[in-house]
């Protein structure tokens, strides 16, 4: 079975944002009188899909990118692990959930890539690992350690 759409989450997964994230939570909670918390705490909050088209524009990384092909928690598809999103780029790539992998760090993609029915690597260095349930992983549910072996895979 080979791979013709891979398709990857953002934050953790392409991109460690964790630091910035935490950075301008930080700054908010300062300007709004309340303590600040660790890049840790703020890390486990990320998941809820906001600004993806802008981050991808101010990471130069939106022309490796169709409009056509990036969706968002912030868009018209119900978020993840709903699989409407994911089902819309397998539709919009003309390829079936067998020829699509999800790459993502989170228990939450692990849900989405399920739901659709198609394989998932997980990257074992994204910062909304720690949840992943090891023990149910199944076959096409892989764990991917670096960026490096992930390239080797695809």
């Amino acid at each position: 079975m080979s791979t013709r759409l891979i398709v990857f989450d953002l934050d953790g997964t392409l991109v460690d944002s964790r630091r910035d994230l935490a950075d301008s939570a930080n700054a908010l909670l300062a300007a709004c009188g309340a303590a600040a918390l660790s890049e840790e705490t703020i890390g486990r909050m990320v998941g809820d899909g906001a600004a993806t088209r802008r981050v991808l524009a101010g990471l130069d990384l939106a022309r490796h990118f169709p409009d056509a092909m990036v969706v968002g928690g912030d868009g018209p598809f119900a978020r993840k692990p709903d699989p409407s999103g994911l089902q819309h780029l397998i539709a919009t790539a003309g390829v079936t959930a067998g020829d699509t992998v999800l790459v993502g760090d989170s228990v939450i993609d692990w849900r989405t890539a399920r739901n659709a029915a198609t394989r998932v690597y997980l990257a074992g260095y994204g910062f909304g690992f720690e949840g992943v349930p090891l023990d149910q992983l199944k076959d096409g549910e892989v764990i991917v350690n670096c960026p490096a072996e992930l390239r080797a895979m695809l």
